[in-house]
Formats: structure tokens, sequence, C-alpha cells
């Protein structure tokens, strides 16, 4: 099973709007309400939303808060607009700050991260509860690991973005059965602390705690664990009328 399902508002290619879909179904936000909550209504998983911004904050706003209000989990925001030549110029911070501050979701924010350095600045400044990269991770997947950042050698202060499972097979978390940890080394989330991601520090790549059998019988094999707890998302429950 999937962890969850994500809503693509963010494409602004050419076939995209010639077909309807990506950022141009943002043209359409009663239809992007049915999908999202019959999408809740329907599974079992929580589903996420990406969108970009609208020609006014106030309007990507309303939009956001549409998003939540029809059962969204979690909302990415690419802090630019569709009509920007692909991914080029400043992504919009201050946007996806105002964002993050209008919503009761967890926000990841997307824009202007090349290394770790700006995901943290990033994070910072938004006060969002995770960040993703896409054209800079392509470029350095080792991004998140501090690769490449001015003045550090790539292997201090690693961070690494856990995941834990809740062993029960329950499909409304992350729909792991086996209890072990997954751990995403240079992994597309970084986050807060108050969230559903948490940076972790280590001295020497990943690491991860679970369950082997061995030859000789049902023997348990350990590694050291990250330090801090992580959980998964959940689906949330909508407020009542």
């Amino acid at each position: 099973y999937c962890d969850a399902v994500d809503l693509n508002l963010g494409c602004p290619q050419a076939r995209a709007r010639n077909e309807g879909f990506g950022a141009f179904l943002m043209d359409n936000p009663r239809m992007v309400y049915a999908i999202i909550h019959r999408a809740y209504q329907q599974l079992q998983v929580p589903v996420w939303c990406k969108i970009r911004l609208l020609p006014t904050l106030e309007d990507t706003i309303n939009f956001a808060r549409m998003v939540e209000a029809a059962g969204a989990s979690v909302l990415g925001v690419h802090g630019r607009h569709r009509e920007r030549s692909k991914h080029t110029g400043s992504a919009d911070w201050s946007a996806i700050k105002a964002i993050k501050r209008s919503v009761g979701i967890p926000v990841i924010a997307n824009g202007n991260c090349q290394c770790l350095h700006d995901a943290l600045r990033c994070l910072e400044y938004t006060g969002a509860d995770a960040v993703m990269s896409a054209t800079g991770i392509l470029a350095n997947p080792k991004l998140f690991s501090g690769f490449g950042c001015p003045g550090t050698d790539g292997k201090s202060n690693c961070k690494h973005a856990v995941k834990s499972s809740n062993g029960n097979g329950d499909r409304k978390s992350n729909g792991a059965s086996n209890g072990k940890r997954n751990v995403q080394c240079n992994g597309k989330f970084i986050g807060n602390d108050e969230t559903n991601w948490r940076s972790h520090e280590t001295s020497n790549g990943c690491e991860t705690k679970g369950d082997s059998d061995s030859a000789g019988g049902n023997s348990q094999r350990k590694r050291a664990q990250p330090r801090g707890v992580v959980t998964e998302t959940k689906k949330r429950p909508l407020p009542g009328p």
C-alpha cells in the first residue's frame, strides 16, 4: 500500500495547460474540492495536495484553505506562479510564510533550495513544516546530506529524515506491517520538530533498527537508532458542519 495520495497542482507545462491538469486545474476550484473530498472519503490513506501561487496572495490563501477544508492532510506550496518560465527566478518565501500562517495543516515549502543551507533557511523564514526539492535534488542527489554546501565537507552534521511505522499494518498510517523503521538517506523532507518530520544529526550515514531472521533461528539484530521520534502522517478527521 502507498503511504498517501498526492494531487499535483504544480505542473506548469504546455501539455498541462492544453489538457487542463496540473497548475491549470487550479482554475477550477470546485473540481479540485470534489477530487480531494472524494479521495478523502474513499481512501484509507491521507490525501496531500501541492499547489502553485495564484495571481494574488489572497486568492492563493483562499485556495489553500479550500484544500484543507476538502480533507487534505498536507499542503505543498511551490513559491512561484505558473506563468514563470520553467523553474527560474526566485521563489516567493514570503507567500509561503503567509499561507503557512493561514492554514492548520502541515505545509511543505518548495522552491529555491539548492543545498542544505537553503533548506534550513527556508524552514526558518517560512515556518513551514518541511522542505521539498525538485530541480535542486536532481542536480545534487545528496543535497539534504549537506554535500555541496559552502564551507562543509558534506559528511558531518548529516540530516536524515526518518519515518517510522506503527507496526500494526494500519493502512491509515503508512501501510507497513513489519514494524521496521524506514530511514530516508538524503531524503525528500527535512522537517521542523513540531511536525511529522524531524531532523537527526549523525556522524556516520544511515542508521536503522529492526528485526532480522538469521540462519540459526529468530535472532534479533539491532543497529544504533537515530535520536528522536518520528511519526507518519495520518488521515485527519474533518470538522463537523
